[in-house]
């Protein structure tokens, strides 16, 4: 893949509300431009795409729970449920192909202008709906929260409809994606690794699954009392 070095900041916490407006606006735009391109080429240099349309929105996920088993190394029950769940109940039937991010919500800006768009190494040809789900994980941390007015954005820029029961399920995959790539770090910590840093992804996300599988059931989730320091 092509690296080259940006000069930006990776959050809004700091920018101005309308600065901040624009910035997104312009990251959606991306994203549909990006969705809208042409996936023969990607395909024909080997970018990963899933054996059939209709299973667009799984290859990704695929990908992440073959790693985790060939490197499983101690029981953890949530994600054997979670991944249980995702297996008896598939995404929604994706509504085409494109090239996607899949690790989205990562940019760089100078507070007022997008200056580009990072962190491209897990894209794949799958379904435009993962881009929009996966980077809600990453609203509290970046500092934007109003995705139905960033979800109008690209439904205008590229004239596709946003599935929300697409969105939804896309959501609690993606949370499980840390648990899912920091399993073996965690259960056997190599030299040098962040032990801490790891751990504390894979709690939020961990929740953020919790919650997000909680909205798809219509659960209501009982408060949780903080603990002590």
């Amino acid at each position: 893949y092509v690296m080259d070095r940006v000069d930006g900041v990776e959050h809004l916490n700091n920018t101005p509300e309308p600065s901040r407006g624009k910035i997104l606006e312009s990251y959606m735009k991306t994203l549909a431009r990006i969705h809208s391109l042409e996936i023969r080429p990607f395909d024909a240099a080997g970018i990963i795409r899933a054996g059939s349309p209709e299973n667009a929105g799984q290859v990704g996920m695929r990908i992440y729970e073959e790693a985790y088993r060939a490197s499983k190394k101690r029981p953890h029950p949530f994600l054997e449920f979670a991944l249980g769940w995702l297996h008896r109940n598939p995404p929604p039937m994706p509504s085409r192909e494109a090239v996607i991010l899949w690790d989205t919500g990562q940019f760089l800006h100078d507070h007022s202008n997008l200056k580009a768009v990072i962190d491209l190494e897990i894209g794949h040809i799958g379904d435009p709906m993962m881009d929009l789900a996966g980077f809600r994980m990453r609203a509290r941390e970046i500092g934007f929260d109003d995705f139905e007015a960033l979800y109008a954005v690209y439904e205008r820029e590229s004239g596709q409809p946003v599935s929300r029961s697409a969105l939804r399920h896309h959501y609690f995959s993606f949370a499980l994606c840390n648990q899912l790539a920091f399993h073996s770090a965690l259960a056997d910590p190599p030299p040098g690794s962040d032990y801490m840093m790891n751990l504390r992804w894979c709690t939020e996300t961990n929740l953020y699954a919790v919650e997000a599988l909680a909205e798809i059931l219509g659960v209501e989730l009982e408060p949780v009392a903080p603990l002590s320091p």
